[in-house]
């Protein structure tokens, strides 16, 4: 689980400066509604539980080769974690935003 580190209102110099905070993996739309947030609350987070209504969709996808992909990244350690996760989370955001436009 992911939660966001606390952070002293005396530092904040920007709306978006707690951006460097959230990891690449966490969605746009994610990161849309945590700029919200951040905003309205002058860069003090006040993050409450609540539901938001919203369409999703799930997709299952068999990548060809990503055992291999992945077994040669991991040899580079977490500089290959990381390339791993910015390819599928770019090939992933693609197949997201197909879907947006196509519905």
């Amino acid at each position: 689980m992911f939660s966001l580190p606390q952070l002293d209102p005396s530092t904040q110099s920007t709306s978006h400066s707690h951006s460097k905070l959230i990891p690449s993996f966490i969605s746009n739309t994610l990161k849309h509604y945590l700029d919200q947030e951040f905003a309205s609350t002058n860069g003090v987070p006040i993050l409450k539980p609540c539901a938001v209504e919203s369409f999703a969709v799930v997709v299952m996808a068999d990548v060809s080769g990503y055992s291999k992909l992945s077994a040669l990244l991991a040899e580079k350690g977490p500089i290959g974690a990381e390339i791993l996760s910015k390819t599928m989370k770019g090939y992933l955001d693609k197949v997201s935003r197909n879907q947006d436009l196509k519905g």
